[in-house]
């Protein structure tokens, strides 16, 4: 102990020669003669502790085992260890350990830790291998607590201290797993780890987390993911929106087929991933959440190098009430996947709710607002530049969109110009379709676009032939050509009849179309068209079926291509001032010449 008090009083005294460096070689004060000949006394004394160790000198406890302290494990591992560590364990390794024990008396030290971490990065399959061996004992947590020390304690009591290098290693790194696993939350997750309620896994880019909620002041938990960095709560995806736990003991888990699996306080399964892959085993599973918010299922053993483009399961395929940027609002008639948008039931719970926005496939796709089975408001068909229900809707410094149409898949989809832009379109409880801009400065959401504005947005206001607009009192009115089918109910805007022909038609020969600018283009489910056609050819096409009604452009990007056709009645027409799109409608000569 004297040594030690001499040591630390030496360690702290005042030396002229690091004042007056010339002065350092005269050793004026004697400090350098003393510290040599302290470090030689602290040196013998450490000779002596490891010799009587290994001589075997040692003291009995009450069981007649002899005690055995840090020392001993020392020599153990120095002795017993693998080739590839034993070399980092020589005596001046047990020496330097040794010495930082007796300096530091009562107080804590990071040398050990810090020469374990050392050796262990050295040698990665020691690593992997004490990994495995935490794992072993404390089980699939993500995080070793006090408790595990119990279980540590009891292996090294049962065994005698008689450790191979990693159970030793084992015993000494446990309160260091955390730093060398688990120093960030993971972004991952793999057949060995266990999500639990206090726990998450957060993206590379801390954008996205996932994990176990209460929406509200709701007293339920469900899975889910939400913003990470924005304050007020914004979850984007909800794992078991239907079947709420009632209580925090809940796991998710990641099986060896690649499945997510939720479980309950009881292990119930509550809900549970699918796996599209035809392989009944992953080589290595591993699930992930990447900073677009997608959380994907891949086999990172797959030699294919483009296994996380093609997971085997991704939540984006299993939307809830939000669109996120990147995400595919439509249909893959390969996997047989529709992909759409269900509100919650209310704020406080997300269960699928009474309202959808989907991709209706019947005639000429278009994007539609149902409550139940119901078409409660529709965006109209595409354009080849934006829906029809939106001709204001252009490209802008926030983010662009697209929609694709072939014979594999039909979706839209939208993406961000500047990626430091967060929006979202979000399907609310009440039915209302928002593009909601997250303003940092004052720290809320603002409705940048809804699809419900006004009276004209909801679906056929104005019933057949009749045609909707907004800046006009009242806002229906037929079109020319048409007049309303009850005059009666028309008077006390009741416009739910709609319109019908001055003229009927009778296949004759002499009726045409007239064209009708700034629409928006009407119900396309019993539509029919084509890709490639011109409008000369659409025209015709349309003339020689006389169940044809109208007829237009299919695409007006570029110099515009492609045929749209529709047969009987045509609904949910909507006038507007301007960038509506131009519609050919059948009407009879007489009508024409007027």
């Amino acid at each position: 102990m004297k040594i030690v008090q001499e040591a630390s009083e030496l360690a702290g005294a005042f030396n002229l020669g690091d004042y007056v460096p010339i002065l350092a070689p005269l050793d004026l004060q004697g400090l350098t003669k003393r510290i040599e000949l302290l470090s030689k006394a602290f040196d013998d004394m450490l000779e002596s502790i490891i010799l009587d160790h290994e001589q075997g000198t040692h003291t009995m406890n009450d069981h007649g085992h002899a005690k055995m302290n840090f020392t001993d494990i020392l020599l153990s591992i120095k002795s017993n260890t693998a080739k590839d560590l034993s070399q980092a364990i020589d005596k001046t390794s047990m020496k330097a350990l040794l010495t930082d024990l007796v300096v530091g008396a009562a107080d804590a030290s990071i040398t050990s830790i810090e020469w374990v971490l050392s050796a262990l990065i050295r040698h990665p399959r020691v690593m992997k291998k004490v990994q495995q061996e935490i794992k072993e004992v404390v089980g699939n947590k993500m995080f070793v607590d006090e408790a595990d020390f119990v279980v540590v304690k009891d292996r090294l009591m049962e065994r005698r201290i008689r450790v191979t290098t990693t159970k030793f290693l084992f015993g000494f790194i446990v309160s260091l797993y955390t730093l060398i696993t688990y120093t960030h939350p993971a972004n991952t997750i793999s057949p060995n780890v266990t999500i639990t309620y206090n726990q998450s896994i957060v993206s590379s880019q801390q954008t996205f987390e996932l994990g176990f909620f209460r929406p509200g002041t709701s007293m339920n938990y469900y899975l889910g993911i939400w913003y990470k960095k924005i304050p007020i709560q914004t979850v984007v995806w909800v794992a078991n929106p239907n079947t709420p736990l009632t209580d925090a003991s809940n796991e998710l888990t990641l099986t060896l087929q690649g499945i997510l699996i939720l479980t309950n306080t009881t292990g119930n399964v509550i809900w549970s991933s699918t796996n599209s892959s035809t392989k009944m085993m992953m080589r290595n599973p591993i699930g992930k959440l990447l900073d677009n918010g997608n959380f994907i299922i891949y086999d990172e053993g797959d030699d294919n190098i483009n296994n996380q483009e093609d997971p085997i399961w991704q939540s984006f395929d299993f939307m809830t009430n939000t669109l996120l940027p990147g995400m595919k609002l439509g249909w893959n008639f390969d996997t047989k996947k529709e992909r759409h948008l269900t509100s919650w039931t209310s704020e406080n719970d997300p269960a699928f709710g009474e309202f959808s926005y989907l991709i209706d496939k019947r005639g000429y796709p278009q994007a539609v607002l149902k409550k139940g089975t119901e078409i409660v408001s529709r965006g109209g068909p595409w354009n080849g530049l934006r829906y029809t229900g939106s001709p204001n809707l252009e490209p802008n410094r926030f983010y662009n969109f697209t929609f694709v149409l072939n014979e594999k898949q039909i979706y839209y989809e939208y993406d961000l110009v500047d990626t430091s832009v967060v929006t979202i379109v979000v399907l609310q409880s009440n039915g209302v379709l928002e593009r909601l801009l997250w303003i940092d400065r004052e720290k809320k959401w603002n409705v940048y676009l809804s699809r419900q504005s006004d009276r004209c947005d909801t679906y056929g206001v104005c019933g057949p032939f009749g045609s909707c607009n907004s800046d006009k009192f009242p806002v229906c009115e037929c079109l020319k050509g048409f007049e309303p089918a009850s005059p009666q109910q028309w008077k006390i805007t009741d416009w739910s009849q709609g319109c019908r022909h001055v003229i009927p038609l009778d296949c004759d020969p002499a009726e045409g179309f007239k064209k009708y600018s700034n629409l928006k283009l009407p119900d396309t489910r019993g539509s029919w068209y084509n890709q490639t056609m011109t409008l000369e050819e659409c025209q015709k096409m349309c003339k020689r079926n006389c169940s044809c009604s109208a007829y237009t452009r299919l695409n007006i990007s570029g110099t515009g291509s492609g045929c749209l056709l529709w047969f009987g009645n045509l609904t949910d027409i909507r006038r507007f001032a301007k960038n509506g799109d131009t519609l050919y409608i059948r009407l009879s000569a007489s009508e024409l010449g007027n």
